[in-house]
């Protein structure tokens, strides 16, 4: 539930601090004297008796301190902690806004004199002169409560303040209360950033088989895969199979704690849960071609008391027919009871109710809204499918025309503000260009030299469909610790018109690729693309007047999508549904007179699902309304004016850095907007909504000189065509990552991987000595690994520290591996 902030006195969040757990669903605030080891310091106590019944005295279980209320009957005694808010733009809200969900609880212990009364915590926020209540706990009964143990009591969101901060806000107080008649003991206040929490199960992806003595325990029939015929579970190469004539199933215990305790989140009373788990059934399964009532996968979460009877806390059931076998389906609970002080651990359990066999895997269990099938922590980057290179066999046509034969390797149309300059052109071609290599012997690719002539694919002006270079991109990307690529996807209306007008359908044989790649075996990667409904607004796909006709088109592309990826391991998915990211969910016509709007998306999505059955997950760059299909967002705004190394197109032609240069204040100020732009609007409704944190290397188009358009407004009033990033010293890339990390982002957006035409990329650059040197990795200097892997090392580094864990994998090794396959081995195609 916590996370690191600065609200209540925490430091300042740090990629060192990222990979360790604390109480809740992340770090906590640093409240002063949280633990009683300094007595009753920095809180005040109060009682209707004008007492003073609090005392930090020695624990009723051990060691420490902890604070004891003796009452008597009729009194009421309250113990509370004032924190001021730190000073400082963005951690109060704008007057309006949503603000931090803030989170608290603290340990009690009810002597078994303790009767007669309540006992609850509450948080509020102080303006100065007036508190409003934020949250408060259950009001415990101690007749009906467990005696002589310590329980954990969290605060629940006020149902109209939701436990946010309010603008006006200039400190938090947490407050202890009891009414109750005799002792009870406080201890261990915790508070933090609200998360909802997910539990740590062992073994929960089956990576460890099932070992005599693990975690798991078995009814029934069950194995784990044979790795080396069955390499592949939903997640990592382990899974679990229910097999047998009848009901088989795995189950597992999670404890509730039973003393103050920091550490990785843990059930708690007062908790709703929800649990859920990927399962595929048998292809030769016997199944009926209807939902049989009686032939379920079930996944279900109970309540373990030391005596009686479980409780059943979340269910959920899938009942295969004929058409849904082989392929994996994500089964998530419903929640129907809380956990409650009685139970002493929970049980989360997956069983099949028909002979057949059932693949099992990654299963997950915590709060209600704390999971969606994936790991809680997960890194994506955009992947663009546009380059092309005669060099590849797979090519179909034999086009003349170098635009057509290099795509976009080449760029020479004259931009908006100069169309007689020619100085941002690049022409791959030797047919065409006396000047197709650059002065380092590498071909000329429509990619910014104002950093480096150098600054070049390290494997050359490759094809988007060469599977062993999307292998290598894929391979690297793992390595780095990235979970998903998020696809550049252009639509099959406009592939089907591409292919009518004999040009190559360039984006869909990448994707197709794509997806042929990162299914083979052994391979643990998904896919989501980035959909463009530009190729229908600005008249791409021909044929299309009105706006209905525009609807049309896009309800066949993602019909399309959905049908090629339904059935595909490699998918990605959040709650089961397929993820599709939208760039300009708002798009507009030219004229402006055609716009999306929430409407228009959902009429869209709506027709998609009806022709497939499969629901999207929809993620927008842009903020949608309420009752919008959207439930993602994730900010596309990568440069703005106050950011750039040239403020006017002048500057930039004559390559004379605009004065003066630009202040990381400035990036800094423009990251952090854009997160809080997300977490805002994530904040109407958390239980659905998903922010999702972007973070980019850097930005420069002049590869492409702007696109051939006026973007952006110079600071001379003219148009600016042309967009280039200040690098800040190198501080840009690291910049945006600190803002998303410290906006709590569990999932991140990296955008992008090979994007060179805007010079996003993070995929490793060319360097002459790399070639020199004869491939051995160890040969490889320091200053020649830094700039052949700069960005993507950088990248590895802040993952690893953001999920606490490494790949194993050097980059180096990987990258070494293909450059001798393409080097000695005649069917990988070598690049120049």
């Amino acid at each position: 539930m916590f996370e690191n902030s600065r609200l209540g006195g925490a430091v300042a969040l740090s990629l060192a601090s990222l990979a360790s757990a604390g109480v809740g669903g992340g770090g906590e605030y640093s409240l002063p004297n949280a633990d009683f080891e300094q007595g009753l310091s920095s809180w005040s106590q109060w009682a209707s008796d004008a007492t003073t019944p609090f005392q930090a005295l020695s624990s009723p279980d051990g060691p420490g301190l902890a604070a004891r209320c003796d009452l008597p009957a009729g009194v009421e005694a309250r113990l509370r902690l004032a924190v001021p808010i730190e000073a400082g733009p963005g951690w109060n809200p704008e007057p309006g806004a949503p603000g931090e969900k803030v989170d608290f609880g603290a340990w009690l212990w009810l002597d078994p004199s303790a009767t007669a009364g309540e006992v609850w915590l509450t948080l509020e926020s102080h303006d100065g002169s007036a508190a409003t209540t934020l949250a408060e706990s259950e009001r415990m009964d101690p007749d009906a409560a467990p005696k002589g143990r310590w329980l954990f009591l969290p605060v629940r969101p006020d149902p109209v303040a939701d436990a946010r901060v309010r603008s006006d806000s200039r400190e938090l107080c947490y407050a202890l209360h009891s009414s109750a008649t005799g002792v009870v003991w406080f201890d261990a206040a915790r508070a933090g950033r609200f998360k909802y929490s997910e539990y740590s199960l062992e073994n929960g992806s089956f990576e460890q088989g099932l070992p005599a003595g693990g975690a798991w325990q078995v009814d029934g029939y069950v194995t784990t895969n044979d790795q080396s015929s069955e390499p592949e579970g939903y997640y990592g190469v382990g899974h679990a199979r229910l097999e047998g004539w009848g009901g088989t199933a795995v189950w597992q215990k999670i404890a509730l704690p039973i003393a103050p305790a920091t550490g990785s989140p843990a059930p708690r009373a007062g908790s709703s849960v929800e649990a859920g788990v990927w399962a595929r059934v048998s292809p030769d399964a016997y199944l009926s071609g209807t939902p049989n009532p009686d032939v379920y996968v079930e996944i279900a979460v109970w309540g373990v008391e030391g005596r009686g009877a479980d409780t059943l806390l979340a269910r959920g059931r899938w009942h295969p027919t004929l058409d849904e076998r082989a392929y994996w389906r994500f089964v998530q609970t419903e929640p129907s009871a809380e956990i409650t002080h009685r139970h002493e651990s929970i049980r989360v359990e997956v069983l099949k109710s028909f002979s057949a066999d059932v693949w099992i895997d990654f299963v997950q269990v915590g709060e209600a809204f704390s999971i969606d099938g994936n790991p809680r922590r997960r890194v994506g980057c955009n992947y663009v499918g546009r380059y092309r290179s005669p060099r590849y066999p797979g090519c179909s046509t034999s086009p003349t025309a170098p635009r057509d034969i290099w795509r976009n390797w080449h760029w020479t149309t004259p931009n908006a503000c100069d169309n007689s300059y020619t100085g941002f052109f690049h022409n791959p071609d030797c047919n065409t260009s006396p000047t197709c290599f650059r002065a380092n012997g590498r071909r000329d690719l429509a990619v910014s030299t104002l950093g480096s002539i150098h600054d070049l694919p390290l494997v050359g002006s490759y094809d988007s469909r060469d599977r062993d270079v999307i292998r290598y991109h894929l391979d690297l990307a793992e390595a780095a610790g990235i979970d998903h690529f998020i696809y550049d996807y252009l639509g099959h209306k406009l592939s089907l018109q591409n292919v009518l007008d004999g040009r190559e359908p360039l984006n869909e044989e990448t994707w197709l690729a794509l997806i042929e790649v990162a299914e083979e075996v052994g391979r643990d990667f998904k896919l989501a693309v980035m959909y463009e409904p530009k190729v229908h607004y600005l008249g791409w796909v021909q044929g299309e007047t009105s706006e209905q006709q525009k609807l049309d088109g896009m309800v066949a592309d993602l019909t399309w999508l959905v049908e090629t990826m339904e059935e595909r391991r490699c998918a990605l998915r959040h709650d089961g549904r397929l993820v599709v990211f939208v760039f300009r969910n708002t798009m507009c016509s030219p004229d402006g007179s055609q716009c999306l709007d929430d409407a228009d998306w959902l009429a869209v999505t709506s027709a998609v699902e009806a022709a497939t059955g499969e629901e999207l997950f929809l993620i927008g760059d842009l903020p949608p309304g309420a009752g919008s299909p959207f439930l993602g967002l994730s900010r596309w705004q990568l440069v703005r004016s106050d950011l750039l190394e040239y403020r006017t197109y002048d500057t930039a032609e004559a390559g004379v850095p605009s004065w003066p240069p630009p202040e990381l204040s400035r990036l800094r100020d423009h990251t952090r907007a854009i997160h809080r732009l997300g977490r805002g609007w994530a904040a109407g409704d958390d239980t659905q909504r998903v922010s999702i944190g972007m973070v980019w290397p850097g930005f420069d188009d002049t590869g492409v000189g702007g696109w051939g358009e006026g973007n952006l407004t110079g600071e001379d009033g003219q148009p600016l065509c042309v967009r280039v990033a200040h690098d800040f010293g190198g501080q840009f890339y690291s910049t945006t990552v600190e803002s998303a990390l410290a906006e709590g982002c569990d999932w991140i957006h990296i955008a992008t991987w090979n994007d060179w035409n805007e010079a996003t990329r993070i995929e490793p650059a060319w360097h002459p000595d790399y070639f020199t040197l004869p491939f051995a990795v160890s040969l490889h200097s320091g200053k020649v690994y830094h700039q052949v892997f700069d960005r993507l090392a950088e990248t590895a580094t802040w993952i690893e520290a953001f999920k606490g864990e490494s790949s194993g994998v050097s980059l180096a090794r990987v990258a070494t591996e293909y450059l001798l396959r393409a080097a000695l081995v005649p069917e990988v195609i070598a690049y120049d």
